[in-house]
C-alpha cells in the first residue's frame, strides 16, 4: 500500500465543549506511534474541520470517535469526505455510543466499513495491519465490520491486561489548543457495579498505572508545557481496593517530588468508608482542589437501583470529610429515573438543598440517559418502560408515576426552550468558578503568598453568599412544582408562572451584577498586591 498514513478525528457538534482533549483518540494515537504507524489527531467543531487538509493528508483509514449528541455532525463530516475523496479510504467508528449501537449505526450509515466494539488500542492496530496486508477482519475480536453489503459482528473484546502497558496520551490537541488543565488517565475500567454505568461493559475490567508513571507523566507534561492543572478523568480515583493504597502511593509520590501541582479526581460516594482523615489531608496537600463525587441520589430508594452499595449515613461521611479539608465537591447526582416517585423527588431535593447542592440547578433537573448494555437499561426493557424514539435517544422511556412524568416533560421543555442559560450559569458559578478559586488559594499557599491566599480566601465566602440565595431559590422552585404535581392539579401555565416568578429579571441581574463586582473586585484587590487573576466568569 503507497499511503499508510491514519487519521483520528474528534467532531464535535454546536452544543459540545470542545476545550478540552480527546482522551480515546489521543490514547491510541500514542499507542499505534509505539508501533510505528504514521498518525495525525484532530479535534474541532463541524464547522471548523478542514477537508481540504484531510485530503492532503491521504489517510487511508480514519477513525471517528461518536457520541449521542455528535452523531449527525459525524455523519455529515463522513458524507462530504466521501464526495471529494478519490483515493481508497476507510471509515471506523468507536466510543462508548459506537460499542452500544454497532449494528443500528453500520444500518443507518452504509459509507461505514468498520466499528471497534470497547478499548481500541489493540483492534485498531490489528485492523491497519490487516488493510495493509489484504487479510481478512474476521478473527480481530471487537470489529464489526462490512462485507458484500452484509454486516458482521466479531464476538468478544480486547484490552491491555497490564496496567503500565497503558499509553500515556499524545498531547497533539493540548499542543494544539494550549488548554490550561490537562486530562489523566491512570486507568480504565471500575470496581464499582453501578447499574446506570457503562464502564464495566466498555471496559470490561479495572487496570491501573502506578504512582511513578503518573507523576512521571504529571512531571513531564508541567515542564513541557507550563500547565499545573490536571484533571483525572478514571472512573473511580480511589480504585482498585478498599485500602486506597494506589491512592495514597500517588499522593506520596507527588509530595516526595516535591512537585507543585493541583488536580481534580472523581470518587465514589462512599469513600468516605475507605480513605482515612489522614489520607484526605495528604491528598489536599498533594494538589486536590476538588472532585467528583458519585453521590447519584438523596434517597434510599435510588441509592438500592443504582446498585450504588452505600447508604445516606455513607455518603454524608464522604461529603465531611472532603468539605473539612477545604476539598471543592460537585455532586454527581441522577434526580429522575424511569421509577422516580414525589417521595424520592422530596427526598433529593432536601438533601441536595441541606449541602447547599441545589446551586447546580442542572444537577436538580438530570435525568437518567439511557445506556444499551447496563443492567439499568435491561430493567427499563423488561418492565416495558421503553417509548418509542430512534435507537440512540438517550432519554427514550417512560415514567411508572404519570405526575413526575408531567414534571420532567415540563423541566425538559424549559431546559430545550431557552437552553437554559441562566442555569448553566449558575452551574459555571458552583463549578467551575469555585472550582478556579479553590485552586487559587492552595496556589498562593504553596507559594507562601499568605495575603494573596487570605484575598481569595475572603471573595470566596462573597461567592458563597452568592451560591446560598441560588440554593434557596431553586430549592422554593422545585418544591412549589411539586406540590403542584402532589395536589393534582398540574397545568403546565401554572407550572410556567412559578418559574417566571422565581426567576424573575431581577432576580438574574442582581446574580450577575454581585458576582461582577465580586470579580472586579478580587482582580483588583490581586493586582495591587502583584498578582494575577485569571477570572472565568
Amino acid at each position: 500500500m503507497e499511503n499508510k498514513k491514519v487519521l483520528l478525528i474528534a467532531v464535535y457538534s454546536d452544543e459540545m465543549d470542545d476545550s478540552f482533549e480527546e482522551p480515546g483518540i489521543c490514547s491510541i494515537a500514542a499507542f499505534l506511534r509505539r508501533h510505528d504507524i504514521d498518525v495525525a489527531i484532530m479535534a474541532e467543531k463541524e464547522k471548523s474541520v478542514d477537508l481540504q487538509k484531510i485530503i492532503d493528508m491521504k489517510p487511508f483509514l480514519i477513525g471517528f470517535s461518536i457520541y449521542n449528541v455528535s452523531k449527525d455532525a459525524v455523519f455529515r463530516v463522513i458524507h462530504s469526505l466521501k464526495k471529494k475523496v478519490h483515493f481508497p479510504c476507510y471509515i471506523c467508528l468507536g466510543g462508548s455510543m459506537a460499542t452500544s449501537y454497532s449494528k443500528e449505526l453500520m444500518n443507518e450509515e452504509p459509507l461505514i466499513d468498520f466499528i471497534i466494539k470497547g478499548e481500541g488500542e489493540l483492534p485498531f492496530l490489528q485492523l491497519i495491519n490487516r488493510i495493509i496486508d489484504k487479510d481478512t477482519f474476521s478473527n480481530i475480536k471487537g470489529l464489526v465490520y462490512r462485507n458484500s453489503d452484509k454486516v458482521f459482528v466479531n464476538e468478544g473484546q480486547q484490552v491491555i491486561n497490564d496496567g503500565n502497558d497503558l499509553p500515556i496520551m499524545a498531547r497533539d490537541i493540548l499542543k494544539a489548543k494550549k488548554n490550561n488543565i490537562v486530562l489523566i488517565s491512570t486507568s480504565r475500567g471500575c470496581s464499582g457495579n453501578c447499574t446506570f454505568c457503562i464502564s464495566k461493559s466498555f471496559w470490561k475490567k479495572w487496570r491501573g498505572r502506578d504512582a511513578k508513571s503518573i507523576v512521571d507523566e504529571m512531571e513531564s507534561v508541567k515542564q513541557t508545557f507550563n500547565v499545573d492543572k490536571f484533571n483525572f478523568i478514571d472512573s473511580s480515583f480511589e480504585d482498585p481496593d478498599i485500602y486506597c493504597s494506589r491512592l495514597r502511593s500517588i499522593a506520596d509520590e507527588i509530595l516526595n517530588r516535591k512537585i507543585k501541582v493541583y488536580y481534580y479526581a472523581d470518587f465514589r460516594a462512599d469513600i468516605g468508608n475507605k480513605a482515612s482523615k489522614e489520607l484526605i489531608r495528604s491528598l489536599h496537600k498533594s494538589g486536590l482542589c476538588s472532585v467528583l463525587l458519585g453521590i447519584e441520589a438523596g434517597n434510599e430508594q435510588d441509592l438500592k437501583l443504582y446498585a450504588k452499595n452505600t447508604h445516606l449515613q455513607a455518603i454524608e461521611k464522604s461529603i465531611e470529610l472532603f468539605n473539612s479539608n477545604e476539598i471543592h465537591i460537585i455532586p454527581g447526582f441522577i434526580n429522575f429515573n424511569p421509577y422516580s416517585t414525589m417521595d424520592t423527588l422530596k427526598e433529593n431535593i432536601n438533601f441536595l438543598y441541606k449541602h447547599g447542592y441545589a446551586s447546580f440547578p442542572l444537577q436538580v433537573l438530570t435525568k437518567y440517559r439511557l445506556f444499551k448494555g447496563t443492567a439499568l437499561y435491561s430493567k427499563i426493557e423488561r418492565d416495558g418502560l421503553l417509548s418509542n424514539g430512534q435507537y440512540f435517544d438517550e432519554f427514550k422511556y417512560r415514567f411508572v408515576d404519570k405526575k413526575v412524568e408531567l414534571l420532567d416533560n415540563f423541566l425538559f421543555n424549559i431546559m430545550q426552550a431557552d437552553k437554559n442559560q441562566e442555569f448553566s450559569y449558575f452551574n459555571k458559578l458552583s463549578g467551575h468558578y469555585k472550582i478556579l478559586l479553590k485552586y487559587y488559594i492552595k496556589f498562593f499557599e504553596d507559594q507562601g503568598k499568605y495575603e494573596a491566599r487570605e484575598v481569595v480566601t475572603l471573595y470566596e465566602a462573597k461567592l458563597n453568599e452568592v451560591l446560598n440565595k441560588i440554593n434557596e431559590r431553586i430549592y422554593e422552585w422545585f418544591y412549589q412544582l411539586l406540590d403542584l404535581c402532589i395536589k393534582d392539579c398540574w397545568c403546565n401555565e401554572d407550572a410556567f408562572l412559578i418559574t417566571k416568578r422565581m426567576f424573575t429579571n431581577d432576580f438574574i441581574h442582581n446574580i450577575n451584577e454581585e458576582i461582577k463586582s465580586i470579580n472586579i473586585d478580587l482582580t483588583l484587590l490581586l493586582f495591587k498586591i502583584g498578582e494575577r487573576f485569571e477570572a472565568i466568569i
